[in-house]
Parts: structure tokens; C-alpha cells; sequence
């Protein structure tokens, strides 16, 4: 090959990456001698992506994320939180390292399946959701829980409450007296999209900052920049490891229509490594059944689910007959709910779960510089 003729700099789109993201820019020389083949094969293209600009690109081509009306429409048939009975909760809280002794913000808490534990285990959560429907459902199972909880119209206000505890408790520990810190939930309505600043976040104001689940958010690089800041030692989330957990794997093959294999959490890895943290990844499996309260429901539920998923990319034919396909699917599928109780008091329930893989990543934010 004619090296005269080969590109400067193999990452020369690096230049326009966001400026948080420092690449390292290699120039084609030095690439060829470190692979040691005069081959262009060679030149990796994971050196030359910018991977929350790759993100922003693919979101456009999915579904919108529902805003907060829907959420709130569904909070009544969300799975609500299960305390230490929830094996997701459970394994979340385990690889995430949260110590009893910790600060916790959840953000995207949701029906609390973490905020609900962590406060049993004797932490203190700052949990925040834009959904007023998810925190109310969330409000009703710590009352059940008897965990105290109250509301907060400021981040400060969390801080300083956590600040009187520790005092006294460090005073009770000096006057011999018997400590036993029982964990609290303070609540907040706060979305992705909101100046935290303007709702009182600093940085370093919590030990550990998770979004379970919550953080597949429209400029994924800049909301893993706000957890990093406001966490001191470290922060976790939880993504897709293949599809969408909106995506029902069997209903798809039923209907014979494709899934989109999304793996999101690669994208959350490779923007960390390019802000120069070291991310861990493990896996959560879980399986959830899908409750209702009427037909109906569940027919409008499922029927979001695939137009959602597939309007992009299947022609409006063959969505349509997918559609009639569903329906009788759905008449065939939804039973009645076997085991009502105050967790889930659904009349119906789907016949079979719906297994989801989720990858948790942590990293540590000790080294993360608080003006960023």
C-alpha cells in the first residue's frame, strides 16, 4: 500500500469528540509499527469512535421515552419494591459494595426495589424519580415497611439531615449509649433533564450514586458525569445486556418479527473508559411477570410494547398483522394472577415472565474532579 496516501491521524473525528472524553490521538505510523502489518484492516475503529455521539445517533432511531404522565399511569401495576426479597435488589446491592455506614442517591428510585432495602440495611437514600405516580406507589411501601421517610424539596435539605444524624449518633457512641441507626428515605421529584444545581446536588455529597435501570437517557456521557460528581466513592447502574426489557423475547418469535439486540451497557462502558475511569461489569438476571388489572390493560400494554419497539423497522403491513397476531396471544397468555397480595393485587398476570439480563457497572469516582 502507498503509506504517502494514508490518513494523518487514525482519529482524526477524536477531534470533535467531547472534550471530557481525552483521546489519544495515534498517528497512522505509529499504529502500522505497533500492529506490525502494512494492512488498513488493521486500524481499529474502537479507536475512532466517539461512543456518546454513536449513543445520541441510535437513540433517535428508537422509541421516545415516555414522559412522566405515562409513568405515572403506570405506577399502579409496577412491580412495587420487595425488600431484601428481591434477588435483583439483593445482587445489585452486593456488587455495588453499599456498606450500612453509607450515603445513598438513587436516581430513577422508581417504586423503591432498592431505596426500600438499603433503608432496612441502615442507610441513608436520597431517592429521586420525575414520575409523582412511582414515588407515591413508593411512599405506600415504606409506610407498610415502617421505614421512615419524608419529602425533599432541595438535595441540601438530605445533607443536612444526614449531618444531625451522624452528630448524634457519634454523640450517643461517646456517651456509651446503645446506637442502632435505622435507615431513612428522603424523597425528591427530580429528572435527568433538571439543573441539579438548581435542586441543591454538590459534588461529593454522597458516598455511592446508583440508576437502576433508570439511565438509558438521551445524552447517556452527561448523565454518567452527574452521578460520577455527586457520588465520593463510587457509582453503579444497570443496563440492558441485550434487548430492550420492553421487548418480550417469546412474544417477538410468536409473532415473527425481529429484535433489535440493543446491548446498551457497551456504550456506557467504552464512554467511561474514555473518560479515563476503570468500569467493572457483572450480570443480573431477572425474570418479572407482567400484572394488570383488566384485559384491556394488557392489550394496550403489549400492543405499546411491540409499535414501540418495531415502528422504525418493519413496513405499517406488516405491523398491522403483528398487531392482530398479539391479540389473540395476548387472550391466551394473561391468567389470573395466582397470588394476590398487598406487593401485587392485580386481577391478571402473565402466564410466563420475562427474562431480562442486566449488566451492572460500577466505577470509582474517589479521583473524579468535583469542578467537572
Amino acid at each position: 500500500m502507498n503509506t504517502s496516501e494514508a490518513p494523518k491521524s487514525v482519529c482524526s473525528s477524536a477531534r470533535h469528540a467531547d472534550t471530557n472524553q481525552q483521546a489519544h490521538h495515534i498517528t497512522y505510523d505509529q499504529l502500522v509499527k505497533y500492529c506490525n502489518i502494512l494492512d488498513d484492516a488493521c486500524i481499529p475503529l474502537l479507536l475512532n469512535i466517539n461512543w456518546n455521539d454513536e449513543w445520541k445517533r441510535i437513540q433517535k432511531t428508537r422509541n421516545s421515552p415516555d414522559d412522566s404522565s405515562a409513568w405515572d399511569a403506570r405506577a399502579a401495576s409496577f412491580p412495587t419494591a420487595h425488600g431484601t426479597h428481591s434477588a435483583y435488589a439483593s445482587t445489585f446491592i452486593a456488587y455495588s459494595d453499599i456498606q450500612a455506614s453509607d450515603t445513598v442517591f438513587d436516581m430513577g428510585c422508581g417504586t423503591g426495589v432498592l431505596a426500600l432495602p438499603l433503608a432496612q440495611m441502615g442507610v441513608d437514600v436520597l431517592a429521586a424519580d420525575f414520575s409523582r405516580g412511582m414515588l407515591s406507589v413508593m411512599e405506600q411501601s415504606l409506610h407498610m415497611h415502617h421505614i421512615a421517610f419524608s419529602h425533599a424539596q432541595s438535595a441540601r435539605t438530605f445533607i443536612d439531615s444526614h449531618a444531625q444524624t451522624a452528630c448524634a449518633l457519634i454523640t450517643q457512641e461517646a456517651n456509651k449509649a446503645h446506637t442502632t441507626h435505622t435507615g431513612s428515605v428522603h424523597i425528591m421529584q427530580l429528572s435527568w433533564e433538571d439543573v441539579w444545581s438548581d435542586a441543591g446536588f454538590q459534588p461529593n455529597m454522597v458516598d455511592v450514586a446508583v440508576a437502576s435501570r433508570s439511565i438509558a437517557t438521551s445524552d447517556l456521557g452527561k448523565s454518567i458525569l452527574r452521578l460520577s460528581m455527586v457520588a465520593r466513592r463510587r457509582a453503579c447502574i444497570t443496563l440492558a445486556r441485550e434487548v430492550s426489557p420492553r421487548i418480550d423475547r417469546r412474544l417477538m418469535e410468536m409473532l415473527q418479527l425481529p429484535m433489535i439486540v440493543g446491548r446498551d451497557f457497551y456504550y456506557a462502558f467504552m464512554i467511561l473508559a474514555g473518560y479515563g475511569f476503570t468500569p467493572e461489569v457483572r450480570y443480573i438476571p431477572a425474570g418479572r411477570h407482567d400484572y394488570f388489572d383488566t384485559f384491556d390493560e394488557a392489550h394496550e400494554f403489549y400492543e405499546r410494547l411491540v409499535v414501540g419497539s418495531l415502528k422504525n423497522f418493519v413496513d405499517a403491513q406488516a405491523l398491522a398483522r403483528a398487531i392482530q397476531r398479539l391479540h389473540v396471544w395476548v387472550d391466551s397468555e394473561i391468567v389470573a394472577n395466582p397470588h394476590q397480595c398487598e406487593d401485587t393485587p392485580q386481577a391478571l398476570r402473565a402466564r410466563e415472565k420475562r427474562d431480562v439480563q442486566w449488566a451492572h457497572i460500577s466505577w470509582d469516582t474517589s479521583s473524579f474532579p468535583a469542578q467537572s
